[in-house]
């Protein structure tokens, strides 16, 4: 009869260590599910604020560059006008061989 007393007493026993780990695992399992969320907001938080600072440094930008064609709109003028003829003749020059590479074939 001892035997079985004890054999009761330790299923009672591993039964409240089983109802004890579910009850810290849940306990746990909430604790991350908060950090998460936590660290979820954190990110968006970050993420806004780099935003806002690269949308006023770009606001920054666009008035100075709008500052400076209106102060100054010959040169603004002539750095365009050599900026397309680079361009033109950089993508000329590139279809012209690719014209002689297709004429050797």
């Amino acid at each position: 009869m001892h035997l079985k007393a004890a054999k009761k007493e330790n299923a009672m026993d591993v039964s409240d260590i089983e109802h004890t780990g579910m009850e810290t695992a849940r306990g746990n399992g909430s604790a991350l599910k908060n950090k998460a969320r936590l660290a979820g907001q954190s990110a968006i938080d970050l993420t806004k604020a780099t935003y806002e600072q690269i949308q006023e440094k770009a606001l920054n930008y666009s008035q100075a560059t709008d500052r400076a064609i209106r102060e100054n709109p010959y040169t603004a003028l002539g750095c365009m006008l050599g900026v397309g003829l680079l361009l033109g003749a950089l993508l000329t020059r590139r279809t012209n061989v690719v014209k002689v590479i297709k004429e050797k074939d």
